[in-house]
């Protein structure tokens, strides 16, 4: 077949066709998958940055007219699937490559943003102020990265100056937020003045912190502050930035490396007291999980003792299977003649408010078979929301034989309550509560309530036949 007919035979497949061709050929041939693979996810050192960002950009044109009512560029497909990536891996490309990335980045995304690109608006989906904001930041720490290179030039920092002054000169971002044009010139301007890499370089990248990376700068100002002979000033630098997770990690892998252990251990408790200070900021809740590293440390070198009083504080720190696995470790390690006292301290050291010792400290009660301390939670649960008809449903099952009158008419009241809450007259309701709200009671059958659930459904029918959709609902319940 001539090669224009084939040509024109793909120019007509549609995109599912020719997904399937090359997915069957990839399965019966490792040449063409190795072959796939490496174009479609390539080292980043091979990259054609400017050709990458160019067919992203056209496919995002191409989604705005199929959209026909939406022609805001989708600014945020960009920065998450190309740029943000490369980003990742910059510091390790050499100075000409990190040179293309950042010219591709001006000249593709900085000098081509309009005034149209903020007109989204966050209801309906369109705004991507946050994402240009990120792509900006993200050039800001490709620039500081390409400053503190050894072998850029002053040709190199002519031409660097020259697109920024160009950006600048065309730019319509700087109307809506912050750019780093100025963090820039003032790089250049610090290398040019010492004419070598200096510490201020790394202190005004620090005090950009864009993307949230001061402590990556930090980081590299410690190593670099080493590499000018200068460890003791540069131990003095990692104590001052512990607030900075990325700095404590790369001070606990060097104790690590030593041998260290013990200094690792009160690190990381000084980490962990840092995160429970910072844990509405951003450097809170992007911290590893500090907690977890001392009890695999405490494992190797400490006593059972301190291990049981980090899962502690692990278990008060952590939630779902990570909170049950805390409670498992926990339980293997306490003695057993010690352990109800323990785990009676355990579940009630830490009250909390508003109804969430359930989700805390419930489960735990149904593995030690502590029905009245259960049963006293869910009580005290419907003294402050009537309508919570969820909770005891869920722990129904548990408490039938211990508290089977109990639980049983506070399932009715909860029920009863919710729906003169939520159905009341004149209340507008969507019909998918009504569904939610009848799945829920239909599980009553389940957990052997099945003659509350007789009694609920001849309730509401009679108290709510004004509602058809409710109506509807129920009847779809097959006990009635």
């Amino acid at each position: 077949m001539a090669q224009k007919v084939i040509d024109r035979i793909i120019e007509n497949a549609t995109e599912e066709q020719l997904r399937d061709i090359v997915r069957k050929w990839m399965e019966s041939n490792d040449d063409f998958k190795t072959f796939v693979e490496h174009s479609l996810n390539p080292p980043v050192d091979e990259i054609d940055f400017d050709m990458e960002l160019g067919r992203a950009l056209m496919h995002e044109a191409r989604q705005c007219v199929s959209r026909r009512s939406d022609d805001t560029l989708d600014w945020g497909n960009i920065y998450y699937y190309n740029i943000a990536p490369w980003a990742e891996e910059a510091e390790s490309l050499s100075t000409s490559r990190l040179w293309n990335l950042i010219v591709a980045i001006f000249t593709r995304v900085a000098m081509v943003i309009d005034d149209d690109d903020f007109n989204g608006d966050d209801w309906y989906g369109n705004d991507y102020s946050l994402d240009i904001g990120n792509i900006l930041e993200t050039l800001g720490n490709l620039c500081g990265l390409l400053v503190i290179k050894p072998n850029l030039t002053e040709e190199g920092m002519d031409k660097l100056e020259e697109i920024v002054e160009k950006a600048q000169t065309e730019d319509k971002i700087g109307n809506y937020m912050d750019t780093p044009y100025e963090t820039i010139r003032e790089l250049i301007s610090i290398r040019r003045e010492a004419e070598e890499i200096s510490c201020g370089l790394y202190d005004v990248m620090i005090g950009a912190d864009y993307n949230h990376e001061a402590g990556a700068w930090v980081c590299r100002k410690v190593d670099f502050v080493r590499s000018m002979g200068l460890p003791g000033e540069a131990l003095v630098m990692i104590f001052q930035n512990l607030k900075y997770p990325e700095v404590c990690l790369k001070y606990y892998n060097e104790l690590m490396a030593d041998n260290r252990w013990q200094d690792a251990v009160d690190l990381l408790d000084k980490a962990q007291k840092l995160k429970k200070e910072n844990n509405h900021g951003w450097y809170g809740s992007i911290s590893p999980d500090w907690l977890s590293m001392k009890q695999n440390l405490l494992m190797e070198h400490g006593t059972e003792e301190m291990q049981i009083v980090n899962l502690t504080e692990m278990f008060h720190d952590s939630f779902d299977e990570k909170k049950t696995d805390c409670y498992r470790r926990l339980k293997e390690l306490v003695a057993e003649e010690d352990w109800k006292n323990f785990y009676t301290g355990l579940l009630s050291s830490k009250p909390i408010s508003f109804g969430f010792e359930l989700d805390s400290i419930a489960p735990f009660l149904v593995i030690e078979k502590e029905w009245d301390w259960l049963y006293r939670l869910l009580e005290q649960n419907e003294q402050r929301d009537r309508a919570d008809y969820r909770n005891p449903l869920k722990y129904a099952s548990a408490l039938m034989t211990s508290h089977n009158a109990e639980i049983r008419a506070m399932l009715v009241r909860t029920f009863r309550e919710y729906a003169a809450d939520r159905f009341a007259p004149k209340r507008k309701v969507s019909a998918g509560k009504y569904t939610y709200f009848c799945d829920d009671l239909q599980s009553l059958a389940g957990i052997g309530a099945k003659k509350e659930l007789i009694e609920l459904l001849q309730y509401f029918k009679t108290e709510y036949r004004r509602r058809p959709s409710l109506m509807a609902e129920l009847r779809r319940i097959g006990t009635i």
